[in-house]
């Protein structure tokens, strides 16, 4: 009886426990591959979110305001542009990686949150760094994908306050990304 009634009060606590903090969201994320930049790019995104392709460029945002929007307080948006290893003076990128960021810190006054390491995304080296606006209010991911031939560039930017709950899904996406040669 005593066992019966430590489940019960156990289950009771556990369901108010969900209902309290309330169940982690899911997304389910839709395919998207274009040419850009001369690169076949493949990826995926939340189904919720929207997605704006050009022939050089692909912006992925939580909201379609965010699209156009200059400063990012909330909500996340994902810029990625990509061009052949071949444009790049050097094969080795960590320096290029460490340069840009540096100017970043320099001219937009970011400071940085995480250092740039090198990670591997579907197959191929990429670098990664993780940076915060001087105001403290949005954060910024920098990844760097280099595929067999071809470079994404990645500038993705969450809302402070929506880091939490947007970093997950905006790490998803960029890890699910994939470059390729076109065939001609």
């Amino acid at each position: 009886m005593k066992k019966r009634v430590w489940i019960f009060w156990s289950l009771v606590l556990y369901l108010g426990l969900v209902t309290a903090c309330g169940a982690a969201e899911t997304a389910v994320f839709t395919d998207f591959q274009a040419e850009v930049g001369g690169v076949n790019l493949s990826l995926s995104y939340p189904d919720t979110w929207v997605i704006e392709a050009t022939p050089d460029t692909v912006m992925i945002a939580s909201d379609a305001s965010l699209l156009n929007a200059g400063t990012i307080t909330s909500g996340a948006v994902i810029f990625i542009s990509t061009l052949p290893t071949s444009a790049l003076l050097t094969p080795d990128l960590m320096p290029l990686v460490e340069a840009e960021l540096n100017n970043l810190q320099q001219q937009e006054g970011l400071q940085t949150r995480e250092e740039a390491s090198t990670i591997t995304i579907n197959g191929q080296e990429a670098i990664t760094a993780v940076l915060d606006s001087h105001t403290g209010d949005t954060v910024f991911y920098f990844t760097l994908i280099n595929g067999d031939s071809n470079i994404a560039l990645i500038l993705a930017q969450t809302g402070s306050a929506d880091a939490d709950t947007l970093q997950p899904l905006v790490e998803q996406t960029i890890n699910t990304i994939q470059l390729g040669n076109i065939l001609q």
